[in-house]
């Protein structure tokens, strides 16, 4: 599904306009292969976009300026371990049993979701 609607981005400006969104709340919910400290920048990210509205190119700037150079974000894969969390809304919602008209909307959506599930 996430793959999908990765490949509904190349047709469709304004949910290509949302990647950051997309990838943003996915990794976020499938966090098993990352550092907890990628984990923690992109969530800070995550907040600046929907709270402030902070624009992506701030966003990559910020991302750059945490992992340039050797810095790793991926966990080695023996430390991968699946994370069982309850989510108000996954990429499932954004998919729609295929429907991309609309998707913008959903992962607008989902971006607000996801916020929503990451306040303590």
């Amino acid at each position: 599904m996430f793959h999908q609607v990765l490949v509904w981005e190349a047709e469709d400006a304004d949910l290509l306009s949302e990647h950051f969104l997309t990838v943003a709340c996915y990794n976020l919910q499938h966090p098993a292969m990352f550092q907890d400290s990628a984990i923690e920048n992109l969530k800070g990210g995550l907040v600046l976009r929907i709270d402030q509205n902070a624009q992506v190119p701030e966003l990559r700037r910020r991302a750059a300026a945490a992992y340039n150079g050797p810095q790793r974000v991926l966990k080695p894969v023996p430390e991968r371990k699946s994370v069982l969390q309850e989510w108000h809304m996954t990429i499932a919602e954004v998919y729609a049993n295929g429907e991309p008209l609309g998707a913008a909307d959903r992962v607008r959506a989902w971006g607000k979701s996801t916020r929503e599930d990451l306040r303590p």
